[in-house]
Formats: structure tokens, C-alpha cells, sequence
């Protein structure tokens, strides 16, 4: 419910991911929390769906946000601030069950200018929590071209796609 004025833009929020922002500068940190944020709420098709977001974050925490969102979408990170932005995907283990829901942002057939991580699937790279939360997520798996860059990763879960109808 708070919100930050930065130059001639006002910026309402609403999760509490970033309370350093309203009276300083928005680190490196503060900057890939945000940017999952709003990565987690991108859907190319422009169809309002619900979410529940998960986090390893104070703000968002761990725990299911209601009991109705037991699908596993998807994990968003990136840096949107970075020069040039960056901004991944991987799909969790019902990413399916969004394509019925009109969001497709989470897969590798979404056009959403969201790169889906080269290992696709976050099972392979990202480290999960006990809670089925993915906490930490490299941009790459192929670390023999250079060292991967690893940020902090909301995951998506939705309700059962016929739980909507």
C-alpha cells in the first residue's frame, strides 16, 4: 500500500519488496526482486489470471498464499534495470496448466520478450526450498562459456485450470 515518486513517475506498491527505494537507491538486490516481480506478472496474452507468488523473500515468503494454488507455474528473475535488461523464465512442474488460463509467458512457445533459461525446465538449475519455492536461478547452465549469473526467483503457482471455468 506504499509508494515511491522517482522524477515525474509514481509507483504504487503493493508486495513491500523494495522499502529501500523510497528513500535511497534501489541496489543490485532491491532491482532483481523487483524485476521478478513484474516478470511474475507479465501474461502476453493480457488476460487477468490470478497468482500466488512465492519467494525466498521476507515480504512473500514461502508458504502457499491460498490453498486453491497448487499448480507450479513457473520461477521469473532477471535484472530489468541492468544495461541491457535481462529477464528469464523457466517452467515448473505444472507450467502446462497455464496455457489453459490464456498465460504463456512461462514456456518456451510465450512471445513475452522474457528469455526462457537455456536449461528450461527449473528442476536442472535452480535451487528449490523445502516448499516447492525456487529461491535461486542461474541465467545459464553452460558455465563453460563463463560464469552464470544467479538471481533471486519468485515462483508462480495457479489454481487447476477447470477450478476456473
Amino acid at each position: 500500500g506504499d509508494q515511491i515518486t522517482k522524477g515525474p513517475y509514481t509507483f504504487h506498491g503493493k508486495v513491500g519488496l523494495a522499502p529501500e527505494w523510497k528513500h535511497g537507491l534501489c541496489d543490485e538486490d532491491c532491482q532483481e526482486w523487483v524485476s521478478a516481480c513484474l516478470l511474475a506478472r507479465t501474461n502476453e496474452t493480457g488476460a487477468t489470471v490470478s497468482i500466488d507468488m512465492r519467494a525466498g523473500h521476507p515480504a512473500i515468503g514461502t508458504a502457499a498464499g491460498n490453498a486453491t494454488f497448487t499448480e507450479q507455474e513457473a520461477a521469473f528473475f532477471g535484472n530489468l534495470f541492468a544495461n541491457p535488461p535481462v529477464a528469464f523464465s523457466c517452467m515448473g512442474s505444472e507450467w502446462e496448466n497455464a496455457l489453459y488460463l490464456k498465460r504463456s509467458c512461462a514456456n518456451t512457445a510465450g512471445g513475452c520478450s522474457i528469455g526462457t533459461a537455456d536449461y528450461l525446465n527449473c528442476f536442472y538449475q535452480c535451487a528449490p526450498s523445502a516448499e516447492g519455492v525456487f529461491v535461486d536461478c542461474p541465467d545459464t547452465m553452460y558455465t563453460h562459456l563463463g560464469p552464470a549469473n544467479h538471481y533471486p526467483a519468485i515462483t508462480t503457482y495457479l489454481p487447476v485450470w477447470w477450478t476456473t471455468l
